[in-house]
């Protein structure tokens, strides 16, 4: 039958804070979500989902049809979820802020720091920006496509 999982011990438990200590910073992160907090979390989250269902046509207009779409579906969500989870594994290992860069610094050698961290920046910069030009661009078609309806 199905029991109670009986909860760690505090041996057990990982320390954040005792681990940001270790790595040399003062711990200040507040460990706590309002209900607000979660559903406004959520809904900024949801744009993305208006925005996929912008990138289906390009497979079906300029690639093999309806089957590339489902395989480059498949092939893109599986190498994403990959790729996220091992940045999510790394970057979980050092609790703190600016994840990208502690993460980099950590795991370049020290002469190799400066440039790292500066690429990491200005590459970051490049995808936010990629990120909101596409979504802007996705939106403006689907306004074209209502003014073609429309008239």
């Amino acid at each position: 039958m199905f029991g109670r999982s009986k909860s760690p011990t505090p041996k057990a438990t990982f320390d954040d804070d005792a681990a940001l200590e270790a790595l040399g910073y003062k711990p200040s992160f507040k460990r706590e979500f309002t209900n607000i907090a979660t559903i406004s979390f959520a809904f900024s989250i949801m744009g993305m989902c208006s925005s996929i269902a912008t990138t289906f046509d390009t497979p079906m207009l300029y690639a093999a049809g309806p089957a590339s779409a489902v395989w480059c579906w498949i092939l893109g969500a599986t190498m994403c979820l990959t790729l996220g989870a091992s940045i999510a594994e790394i970057v979980s290992a050092f609790p703190t802020a600016g994840g990208l860069y502690t993460a980099s610094a950590a795991l370049v050698p020290k002469r190799f720091r400066a440039p790292v961290g500066f690429t990491v920046g200005w590459l970051n910069l490049l995808g936010q920006v990629a990120g909101v030009s596409s979504t802007e661009f996705g939106l403006s078609r689907m306004i074209l496509a209502a003014a073609v309806i429309g008239t």
